[in-house]
């Protein structure tokens, strides 16, 4: 009996040192974890110089109460709620605290000020109508103040501060307005439930939280092809996140790497760096997802430091492509740590994106996200691109009162960018009923030109993109409010041939035009409408035997002159038409304009051009004298063009056909599909902008070949023949 109670004692005395050694264990990873969080909340502030004077004037006008006069606490935009500048200096007031770089590190007086200001929170609790403030943002502020402060905050602001981040609740039911929380949206609340533990020494849910912010690091599986809108009305569940293609969905099949794709990247990357070392750092296989994304995905969308219009979603306030560039070189710069064997990678990305990049480490690349409908294509010299939506994909959202006039933004927008000013915070004064690439009807109404939410637009699935990595192609068949075109973009190293066929409408009142470039005035004008080259007057001129234009080392060309208007004009807007909430004060710009001019109620028209990046007048005209392309079609059966020096033709094939091309060769296709066919090789690049075919057979002078062709998840991705 003896020898049983000390077996049970010896058993006991194992079970609670285990349990000992596993709580100090537990214990001390949650004390790396905190402090390597507050390390990462540090790293910008150690090289803002301008913090330490806004953060003096800050503690000097606090109100004994603990408040700003300057600020609205009875703010209730929905987006950019201002009442949140308390908690933003707050956190400012916090880094300067805490950080050994400022002169006032540990200062009494400043611990005081941070006090009454976050005890003037807690007690005050202000919410918001957008629940995204209530159960992200300000549980997202408060406990980054309480883990930068942690050991000086009293037993009753730990509380009150935990109170308020317990509403960051993971996978709570749809209720406030919002829907399940998906992307980034979880990945939000998750960081915030572990903050959460972190503040309660809650190991568990640490870990429970951790998980659930990497299970978002994840490609979709679901299967291309699929419309978003049932026949019966339903919308189709859309798999957000990280895309196939390294796009990434948010709100539906919504493109949003500028904007919520890029906040994950961000949330992903911090919490890799601040879990490192730990047991629960990010799996290998997940950190390669990450690395892809931000290399193929985010990097893929920035010129000159800013993100391209295109990618920067609903975002599009003052200076925001520059700050969107700008935080995706600060990932990839923090990626170099936490990703350090690929360190090389990151820094060539970093080179080849930033504001000061040279033609000389500039690659020439074309890529196309077949998920979200989106061409981009680099050049060392220039940037261009082009975005489409169908009934797969959606075109824009207005949300929060922002992007009020951007319903076209998905209609084919076409941004061309070589210094990278050329549409440098133009926003407020383009006419965005002529967006550059865009068919559409003239409308002065600016309530029309308002985004209809979670609502597909184009009702047309011939929506796609071909590419070899370097040359590429696009198609757009728009079918939308009783305008229908087909247009295609052709992409080659000095030119891009756009072109338009099938161009009706059923509406009589608005004229329909497409809108060729709306950028900055920029450098002199030359056009040449068959009398040589001249400088037109001042202000918009209209021409309907128009051979080619240069403006900004950028040249157009007219195979098929057209009824054409061009010009440069001061057009004044304010940031209040983009932002409901942005300042009404009236803003003037010089803006070159060039369009074709459709009608109203066009039957059948068409239109083809060329834009030349980087050329003089001079290349314009031997360009037009002796052309590198040949335009070869455009019905609305069939769009090709031929590159004569490069041996590459390109083509869109509405429906089965037969191309003649290159002296009599034949290519034929039993299926709609687009395809670029390069001689040099002898390859043979398909893609089908449906995502719903299997095989397709291509008969090339008489001899047919059938090939299979790529489904599930990477249907609408471009192959090449062996």
């Amino acid at each position: 009996m003896i020898r049983g109670i000390l077996i049970f004692t010896t058993l006991l005395c194992l079970i609670f040192s285990t349990a000992s050694t596993a709580l100090a264990e537990h214990e001390a990873e949650i004390t790396l974890i905190k402090k390597q969080f507050c390390d990462y909340q540090l790293m910008p502030a150690e090289k803002d110089a301008r913090l330490l004077p806004q953060v003096t004037a800050w503690m000097n006008s606090l109100t004994p109460e603990g408040s700003w006069k300057d600020i609205d606490y009875g703010n209730q935009e929905r987006g950019g709620w201002l009442t949140m500048n308390h908690l933003s200096r707050l956190n400012a007031i916090c880094r300067v605290y805490v950080s050994p770089q400022y002169p006032l590190h540990g200062d009494p007086a400043l611990s005081k000020a941070i006090h009454s200001a976050l005890g003037y929170w807690l007690q005050k609790d202000y919410r918001n109508p957008n629940w995204w403030y209530n159960e992200i943002g300000v549980p997202r502020e408060i406990s980054t103040i309480l883990l930068l402060l942690d050991s000086e905050i009293s037993p009753q602001e730990r509380a009150a501060g935990l109170q308020i981040i317990s509403r960051s609740v993971i996978d709570s039911p749809p209720h406030g307005g919002r829907g399940v929380l998906t992307g980034e949206n979880r990945v939000w609340v998750a960081e915030n439930t572990l903050t959460q533990g972190l503040l309660a020494s809650d190991f568990s849910l640490v870990q429970k939280a951790r998980n659930v912010i990497f299970e978002e690091v994840s490609i979709a599986t679901q299967p291309g092809g699929v419309d978003f809108v049932r026949a019966t009305g339903l919308l189709v569940p859309i798999q957000e996140g990280i895309q196939p293609d390294y796009s990434f969905f948010q709100h539906g099949s919504l493109l949003q790497l500028g904007n919520y794709g890029m906040a994950f990247a961000g949330d992903i990357v911090e919490w890799m760096t601040i879990l490192r070392g730990t047991d629960m750092a990010l799996d290998q296989d997940k950190v390669g997802i990450i690395r892809d994304y931000l290399l193929k995905g985010e990097s893929t969308v920035v010129w000159k430091g800013a993100v391209d219009i295109s990618s920067c979603g609903r975002q599009i306030g003052p200076h925001s492509p520059l700050a969107k560039g700008t935080e995706i070189l600060r990932l990839l710069n923090q990626m170099k740590i936490a990703d350090a064997s690929h360190a090389d990678a990151y820094q060539a990305a970093i080179d080849q994106i930033s504001p000061n990049a040279t033609a000389n480490i500039v690659p020439a690349r074309n890529t196309y996200f077949w998920r979200a409908d989106y061409l981009v294509h680099w050049r060392p010299g220039y940037y261009i691109s082009t975005r489409m939506s169908s009934s797969r994909v959606l075109a824009a959202e207005l949300v929060n009162g922002e992007n009020l006039q951007g319903t076209y933004l998905g209609d084919g927008a076409t941004y061309l960018y070589q210094t990278g000013h050329e549409y440098e915070d133009i926003f407020p004064v383009w006419d965005w009923s002529r967006l550059p690439g865009v068919t559409s009807p003239k409308i002065t109404d600016k309530r029309l030109l308002e985004p209809r939410n979670m609502t597909i637009t184009n009702r047309s699935n011939f929506v796609g993109g071909v590419t070899d990595g370097r040359y590429g192609a696009a198609v757009l068949d728009l079918n939308r409010d009783g305008l229908t075109a087909k247009k295609g973009w052709f992409y080659f190293d000095d030119q891009i041939v756009c072109l338009g066929a099938g161009i009706s409408s059923t509406n009589d009142s608005l004229p329909i035009t497409t809108s060729i470039n709306q950028c900055l005035a920029h450098g002199d004008l030359i056009v040449d409408a068959g009398q040589g080259a001249t400088t037109p007057l001042k202000g918009l001129q209209e021409y309907s035997q128009l051979k080619w234009a240069c403006h900004d080392q950028v040249g157009y060309i007219f195979p098929d002159p057209k009824n054409i208007t061009l010009g440069s004009q001061d057009q004044t807007g304010g940031w209040n038409e983009i932002t409901s909430r942005d300042k009404p004060d009236p803003v003037t710009k010089n803006v070159f304009s060039i369009w074709i001019n459709h009608g109203a109620k066009p039957q059948n028209a068409r239109y083809s051009y060329l834009i030349l990046p980087g050329a003089s007048p001079q290349t314009v005209q031997a360009q037009v004298s002796d052309p590198d392309v040949q335009i070869l079609d455009n019905t609305p059966d069939l769009q090709a063009v031929r590159h004569q020096k490069l041996k590459m033709t390109q083509a869109i094939f509405y429906q089965s056909g037969t191309l003649t091309y290159a002296d009599g060769k034949t290519l034929a296709v039993d299926k709609p599909c687009i395809l670029l066919l390069d001689e040099s090789k002898n390859s043979l690049t398909i893609a089908d902008p449906t995502q719903k075919l299997t095989e397709i057979t291509v008969t090339r002078n008489g001899v047919a070949v059938s090939y299979t062709l790529p489904v599930g998840s990477r249907a609408g991705s471009s192959f090449t023949t062996p």
